[in-house]
């Protein structure tokens, strides 16, 4: 292979790599992230953590949770806590959520120190947040397709008949309401 066709294809891919990653510096860790993921990729993701410093008995765990715009949609997922946490090294968590979820607006990932990877014991976290691309907009109504204003509408008048009439057209009919009776004239 040509180094540098090599070199320039491991730009691009840097590059790429780049422009979708987002990273968050907190008080424990350094998180990296995806800042859009798109589900019909096909394709997961992955949430890496730095930890700043040794935890002794302390577990580093991420959870995945899916949210609504107005709020939380549900848990996604996890992964298996990463025992004996040192400092300065990079951990991996590898996620693939469905991405047909009823509103979801976005994905959460809780990232957090616990013993034994208990979320109920934990003593920092700190969420990221994975966005969603929107849908593509709908297609554009073709020039040719016309809609008419059709209905049947029926009035009932004060005087006991009802009245029926049709918007394609100009007249109205009016007959005797069903269990009417009839005047004396009209018979």
């Amino acid at each position: 292979m040509n180094i540098k066709k090599g070199i320039g294809c491991f730009a691009t891919a840097f590059m790429a790599l780049a422009s979708w990653a987002a990273t968050v510096d907190c008080e424990f860790a350094t998180i990296e992230h995806p800042d859009e993921w798109d589900p019909a990729s096909g394709k997961g993701f992955q949430v890496v953590v730095t930890p700043k410093e040794a935890c002794a008995g302390q577990d580093l765990s991420v959870h995945l949770h899916w949210m609504r715009v107005n709020g939380y949609g549900g848990f996604a997922g996890w992964q298996a806590p990463k025992k004996g946490v040192v400092a300065g090294k990079k951990y991996t968590f590898n996620f693939k959520p469905k991405g047909e979820l009823d509103n979801l607006h976005h994905y959460a990932a809780c990232v957090f120190l616990a013993p034994g990877g208990d979320y109920n014991k934990k003593t920092v976290e700190r969420f990221v947040e994975i966005k969603i691309p929107p849908p593509p907009p709908y297609p554009e109504m073709p020039a040719e397709c016309r809609f008419k204003k059709s209905y049947i509408k029926i009035d009932e008048q004060p005087s006991g008949s009802e009245r029926m009439s049709c918007s394609r057209c100009t007249t109205t009919s009016t007959r005797p309401r069903r269990g009417a009776r009839s005047s004396p004239s009209s018979r």
